[in-house]
Formats: C-alpha cells, structure tokens, sequence
C-alpha cells in the first residue's frame, strides 16, 4: 500500500486517509499545543511521522477549523 499525501482544498493542509480516517499533517514547528503541552488535558500521544510531517488523527485534534 503505497500512502499519497493530499491538501485540503480550503487551507491546502496536507493530510492523509488510512481505513477510512483522516490524518492531518503538521511540520514540527506547527503541532498544536495539545501534542507539546505536557499538562494539557486533552494529550495527543498517538501520531506517525511520514516524508517529513507529523500525522495526528483528526478526531484527536481539538477544533479542527480544516476539512
């Protein structure tokens, strides 16, 4: 399975679609606060890096404001 990284068509956020989710994509510099916060309550701690971007579950990002 090969994976293709597309751009949302309102913001161009790359993102990805594994079983039907959707994966948004983050370069290092941009994670949401959730994921570097260590005392944040709602933690990201599941995530896969890939051709340079840090992939986060959409559900598990809080306020979405991206397709």
């Amino acid at each position: 399975m090969s994976l293709k990284i597309k751009l949302t068509s309102k913001n161009k956020k790359p993102y990805l679609r594994i079983n039907n989710q959707k994966y948004i994509g983050f370069k290092v510099s941009k994670l949401p606060k959730p994921f570097a916060e260590p005392g944040h309550k709602q933690k990201i701690s599941t995530w896969f890096n890939y051709q340079g971007y840090t992939f986060i579950l959409k559900s598990h990002i809080p306020s979405t404001p991206w397709a």
